[in-house]
């Protein structure tokens, strides 16, 4: 089986992860957010206008790679990994919890003035 590196600089993480011709990187970021899930929780807990109680499952997972030019290239979490992973020497992933969502408080006047 072929190996690729996955990163998150947030949580200052590196796993080498194992993948064949089927793996997506849906596959391997259940398994790092199962690995990290007290910490990927913790992080996006910490930004306001999160969800009370956020569950992992929740939570999403933004993926890029830096091409040969230095571009950051996103990824799709249902690319099979070996379409990225091929002809390169030692491939590296990054991923961090997004943080998104939440309870929005707003006024009820606000509404009544602008429609």
């Amino acid at each position: 089986m072929a190996e690729i590196t996955l990163s998150c600089p947030i949580l200052q993480t590196t796993d080498y992860l194992s993948y064949d011709g089927n793996t997506t990187f849906q596959d391997l970021i259940k398994q790092l957010k199962d690995k990290y899930s007290t910490e990927v929780v913790d992080y996006v807990q910490q930004f306001q206008n999160i969800r009370d109680k956020i569950q992992l499952e929740q939570i999403t997972i933004k993926l890029h790679y830096i091409d040969d030019n230095g571009v950051k290239r996103a990824v799709g979490l249902k690319t099979h990994v070996k379409s990225i992973a091929e002809g390169k020497q030692q491939p590296r992933i990054y991923w961090e919890p997004e943080p998104i969502g939440g309870n929005i408080h707003l006024k009820t006047n606000f509404w009544r003035t602008c429609f």
